[in-house]
């Protein structure tokens, strides 16, 4: 299902979520806090969705929390091959 999401822009939102800081998030990630806006942007814009709410604070919309299952399964499964997720 998110096979189309570039690898980067799914640890962007995961690091995002995780840290709910951009300036963390980009660290954690070794880019800039700008390359990370961009990435987040972007793939609001290719997904027509709203992931994190415009706010200074970055909070995860309602399809936020739910795109944000998702990548974690898609993540998880791709280094965990040979592992059924539920």
């Amino acid at each position: 299902m998110v096979d189309f999401i570039e690898i980067k822009q799914k640890q962007a939102v995961v690091a995002l979520a995780d840290t709910l800081n951009y300036d963390e998030a980009a660290q954690r990630l070794g880019i800039t806090t700008l390359e990370l806006k961009c990435q987040i942007e972007s793939l609001e814009s290719k997904l027509y969705l709203r992931i994190f709410a415009l706010s200074e604070t970055p909070a995860l919309t309602e399809d936020g929390r739910i795109l944000l299952e998702v990548i974690r399964k898609a993540l998880h499964q791709k280094t965990h091959p040979n592992r059924l997720t539920r």
